[in-house]
């Protein structure tokens, strides 16, 4: 098709053609993923209650599980595996290829609707979601326990979710300095950020090679393609440092576990676009 690399107004058009056919399936996605993580956050707390009812009684407040988070994050990361619905049979992608727009406009939008639209929608659903658990739980479990509760004059009360927690949990440690002690960021879970970002893009992007089953076949290939990697990197370290006993021990790649992951979003994100295009779109 012999479009410009890109047109703002065809772009306009092809994403309003895009929520018109497509809105419905959206509206689904976003109730489904409400009464999904609702019910998940709902079963954490339940699993909790006994740790809840005792941190009452021990006037400490609860926190919610980081747990049902990463649960929850799953479905983000499953719908990034479903990019590009159309090419999975060919008459859908028959009329996909027809679209009057340049391939980099189809990969941009179908990147803004599955990772960065949908990781918007993800964080405004899930905190929804796990606010209206927590009030849905609370009068529950202070009934359950009333008799108890009554006795030590206590009341589950329980703390509305926020980000922060996720991100305090996840990134911050705190170290003592001296006579005290101070957060830091924690360097590890910077670079797990960049690995998991690695392994969302690999679900976008690899999914392309595949036609039927694809979002199986790309979770199968990313185990085989990690398991390599990490094979690797634990020759690597027993080759640079001598030390057997450093195998699995990736502390010697750390200072570049940054780039590295950098280097691996970015390939992928080039197989991508280049796997859309030799499909003549």
């Amino acid at each position: 098709m012999n479009n410009s690399f890109f047109s703002p107004s065809r772009f306009a058009r092809l994403a309003a053609y895009d929520l018109k056919t497509k809105y419905k399936t959206y509206l689904i996605a976003v109730v489904a993923a409400f009464v999904g993580f609702t019910i998940i956050n709902y079963l954490f707390l339940d699993a909790d209650e006994a740790e809840i009812v005792s941190r009452t009684l021990n006037h400490l407040t609860y926190s919610h599980s980081l747990a049902s988070f990463t649960v929850c994050l799953t479905a983000f990361f499953v719908c990034a595996g479903f990019s590009f619905p159309a090419l999975s049979s060919k008459k859908s992608a028959m009329g996909y290829i027809l679209l009057p727009a340049s391939t980099f406009e189809k990969y941009l939008l179908e990147f803004l609707i599955k990772i960065v639209i949908a990781f918007g929608v993800f964080l405004l659903v899930y905190y929804l979601a796990a606010n209206l658990s927590a009030s849905i739980a609370e009068p529950i479990f202070n009934n359950r326990n009333a008799d108890f509760l009554e006795l030590k004059h206590a009341r589950i009360d329980l703390q509305p979710f926020t980000f922060r927690f996720v991100y305090k949990n996840t990134y911050i440690t705190t170290v003592q300095s001296g006579s005290a002690y101070v957060d830091t960021i924690d360097k590890v879970s910077v670079m797990g950020t960049f690995f998991v970002g690695s392994i969302l893009l690999f679900l976008f992007n690899i999914r392309l090679f595949f036609k039927r089953f694809s979002l199986i076949k790309t979770v199968i290939a990313g185990f085989f393609v990690y398991y390599l990697f990490f094979q690797l990197m634990s020759l690597l370290g027993i080759a640079f440092t001598g030390d057997k006993n450093t195998a699995y021990d990736f502390k010697f790649f750390y200072p570049y576990y940054d780039y590295l992951f950098i280097f691996t979003i970015i390939t992928l994100i080039v197989l991508g676009y280049y796997k859309l295009k030799e499909k003549r779109l």
